[in-house]
Parts: C-alpha cells; structure tokens; sequence
C-alpha cells in the first residue's frame, strides 16, 4: 500500500482492519494479562470494535448529496 496512493482497494481496507483489530487484541492482552478475558472492552476498544464490525449501510454518498463530482 503506498502512502500517495488516491485510490485504496478493498483489499487494502481489509488489511488495514485486520492489523487494527490485532493490534486490539494485544492492548487488550496487555491491559488485562489474558487473551480472552472475563473483563470488559474499555470505551475505546468498544468503538474500535462497533467501527471494524459495522456493515455498509448503502452506497456513499448517498444519492442526491450536495458535494461536486469531479
């Protein structure tokens, strides 16, 4: 993936969620000393999971949105 890049495939963003959940997965292990713990997500790991697991909704933007095309 380069860092200029305008334009990201999909599978550039799985990538990139699959090294954000790992990287979830070792502060959680830090933080609380077991992998798969019986302690809750803090707030933060509750977002970053809520955001890695969230499904598309439909097409962006959606239809009728204000913003120029190119």
């Amino acid at each position: 993936m380069g860092i200029f890049r305008r334009r990201e495939t999909a599978a550039d963003d799985q990538a990139r969620t699959g090294r954000l959940l790992d990287g979830l997965d070792a502060a959680y292990t830090a933080r609380t000393g077991e992998v798969c713990g019986e302690e809750p997500l803090d707030a933060f790991e509750d977002v970053v999971i809520d955001a890695a697991g969230a499904e598309a909704t439909g097409p962006y933007p959606p239809p009728g949105h204000g913003y120029p095309r190119r």
